[in-house]
């Protein structure tokens, strides 16, 4: 009899070690089918989109008109009048990056005017590197017809968008300004774009 039921406990022992392998089994091959038949869960990526700088654009144009809160310019490119709202975001800086005042950019200045269109937001407004100004000029010759004028063996061009100002500061005609009279000339390349008379020449001179 002892020997039947050290058999019997035998069997016992023998089935439930076989049981559990068998459940740890199954477990396994459970855990494998959901592993290899739902597909991998993706990382969910945050992208942070950074400003396109790109999308600013500038314009080189001659400013007409300047306060707190609005430019107008001659946007030379697209030879068209332009205007633009001037926000407290607005950077106004000079040539070397200097923050100024609105007040410092004067009329019939060349300025890079930088904006993005689809925001109609207005990023910032400084004179342009590209212009030249020549100051205290006279003794010129004007060729009123073909709308010239010869400084020191270069020709440089004038326009109906041209901005002529007289001693005074205020607007003028070009048939008003003379070979003799002290001139300061703002243009790009062989163009001029504001034209003002520092001085009249004597009267008489021709």
């Amino acid at each position: 009899m002892r020997g039947d039921k050290r058999f019997i406990i035998a069997v016992i022992i023998i089935s439930c070690i076989g049981l559990t392998g068998l459940l740890m089994l199954m477990f396994k091959g459970i855990e494998y089918f959901l592993a290899t038949s739902m597909p991998p869960i993706e990382e969910e990526h945050i992208t942070i989109e950074e400003e396109d700088e790109e999308s600013y654009i500038t314009s080189i144009g001659v400013v007409r008109e300047i306060n707190e809160e609005e430019i107008h310019f001659l946007d030379i490119g697209r030879k068209k009048i332009r205007a633009h709202k001037i926000k407290p975001t607005t950077k106004i800086t000079d040539k070397e990056e200097n923050v100024i005042s609105v007040s410092d950019i004067e009329v019939g200045e060349i300025v890079d005017i930088i904006y993005q269109p689809e925001k109609e937001s207005l990023i910032g407004i400084k004179p342009t590197a590209k212009a030249f100004k020549k100051t205290n000029r006279t003794n010129l010759q004007i060729d009123h017809s073909n709308r010239k004028i010869e400084l020191e063996g270069q020709i440089y061009h004038y326009t109906g968008h041209t901005l002529i100002f007289n001693e005074q500061g205020e607007l003028t005609n070009m048939h008003n300004v003379k070979d003799q009279d002290v001139l300061e000339l703002v243009g790009l390349e062989d163009n001029l774009y504001t034209i003002r008379v520092l001085k009249q020449g004597a009267e008489g001179d021709e």
